[in-house]
């Protein structure tokens, strides 16, 4: 279904492939909203208390914001915006399986490994491909998606911490990438705990390094022992000893947020 005044005649054929992809996926995924523009598809799944299974695409978001406040920058219609509506369960177990498929979805691009900056940022070449936003109600999960596609430029402030794939050399439209997505969030999230724990560690490189994390107003610096779907990230602090972190109200700092390498160069 596609709302509002179209402007842009490249999202015209966006509802009925992305209508086709989620028959083809099937479970979570139920029903498209494709809007030519609009504030935040996460707003608009709030506003109208869009159902579980609901798949929100936007041809462009003015007012897109990521996780603890920051803000998803506007690039008109460079990126992939995105909100699917799930039933409400574990905000650690869903914000790794939405890790795990925004990833894949970014290597059957790039044709290589992406790396998975916890608790939400998709990385490649230490730069920001990809950004996922988990926000709950009392009954339901959005899962916001943004994804950098044909930027060609970024303000001082984002040109040495983000990339697209247009940069990265990789000639994809937009639907080509949400059509991805809807493919490999429809594996990882049905992905089991176990297979889900092995996909998430062979992206993620925070294991074995010290890292400072901001928690509900702390910082905390450590040796990151485990990362997983159940417990977050477990930090090995000399202040606070073992600190359990969890990824909806965690943010790491600066980049990979590595201060060191835990273990002392040879």
């Amino acid at each position: 279904m596609k709302e509002g005044v179209n402007r842009n005649p490249e999202i015209n054929g966006w509802p009925d492939l992305l209508e086709r992809t989620v028959e083809e996926v099937g479970l979570p995924f139920r029903r498209v909203r494709v809007f030519a523009e609009t504030d935040s598809t996460q707003d608009v799944a709030r506003r109208e208390r869009a159902e579980p299974g609901t798949l929100i695409v936007a041809g462009r978001q003015t007012r897109g914001r990521g996780r603890l406040g920051s803000a998803w920058a506007d690039t008109a219609s460079d990126g992939v915006a995105m909100t699917l509506v799930l039933p409400r369960e574990p905000g650690e177990r869903l914000a790794f399986a939405a890790a795990v498929g925004v990833a894949r979805a970014a290597e059957s691009c790039l044709g290589q490994r992406a790396m998975i900056k916890w608790p939400n940022d998709i990385l490649f070449d230490r730069r920001k491909l990809a950004g996922i936003l988990i926000e709950q109600t009392d009954t339901r999960g959005l899962l916001g998606i943004g994804f950098n596609v044909a930027q060609t430029a970024w303000p001082d402030d984002l040109k040495d911490r983000a990339v697209s794939l247009t940069q990265l050399g990789v000639p994809v439209v937009r639907i080509e990438v949400m059509c991805e997505l809807i493919r490999a969030l429809g594996a990882s999230l049905s992905l089991g705990t176990g297979a889900l724990m092995q996909a998430y560690a062979e992206r993620e490189g925070l294991t074995g390094r010290t890292i400072r994390v901001q928690h509900e107003g702390r910082t905390y610096e450590g040796r990151v022992a485990t990362v997983n779907p159940r417990d977050g990230l477990r930090l090995e602090t000399e202040r606070d000893g073992i600190v359990y972190l969890p990824a909806m109200t965690s943010r790491t700092e600066c980049g990979l947020s590595v201060v060191r390498d835990s273990a002392p160069a040879g």
